[in-house]
């Protein structure tokens, strides 16, 4: 166990993070990059968090494919280099869009495919009923995306005092640039 307030803070959200369906080993490297707020080589984050290259490499596309890292180089070097998005508002945003996609959506495609296959039963009722749920489920979340610039901007006008406070992105940017 860490004493540094970096690591603790590193162990803290890939213990939050993996209730969300993300290892706790992919949170790690997405927090250690949000923590350093500087791009760092999959070497620095192997040492930094004693991972082996294969597990860091597997963790970097996988949060790639999230867009919560990006790949970077600089001029001269070889190596390549990884920045995590720091706006935590679009990471949730990115998150919502990835598991809706990934899961509600593809869910609710299959329901639909078999759906008409189903004897006219009780099975076929209950069925109907599941994709009516899924898709509400799915259609909470389309909800949620559209709502999630309002509700960071109302966040951003809240006093402190009521749980707002302003909320700044790292280098003015709300979206990271590659």
């Amino acid at each position: 166990m860490h004493t540094d307030p970096n690591h603790k803070f590193i162990e803290a959200w890939g213990i939050m993070a993996s209730t969300w369906g993300v290892t706790r080993s992919e949170s790690q490297v997405y927090a250690l990059l949000l923590i350093q707020n500087e791009q760092m080589s999959a070497e620095a984050i192997m040492a930094d968090l004693h991972m082996s290259r294969g597990n860091v490499n597997t963790i970097l596309h996988t949060l790639m494919d999230f867009e919560l890292v990006f790949k970077s180089h600089i001029k001269g070097e070889r190596k390549e280099y990884f920045r995590a998005e720091t706006n935590l508002w679009l990471v949730m945003e990115k998150l919502v869009k990835y598991y809706k996609r990934r899961s509600l959506d593809k869910l609710v495609e299959l329901v639909a495919e078999i759906q008409p296959i189903q004897e006219q039963n009780a099975s076929a009722t209950h069925l109907g009923k599941l994709k009516g749920d899924i898709e509400g489920i799915s259609s909470m979340f389309g909800t949620m995306l559209e709502y999630l610039p309002i509700m960071q901007a109302n966040f951003n006008q809240a006093p402190a005092a009521v749980g707002g406070g302003k909320v700044i992105p790292i280098n003015g940017r709300r979206a990271s640039q590659g």
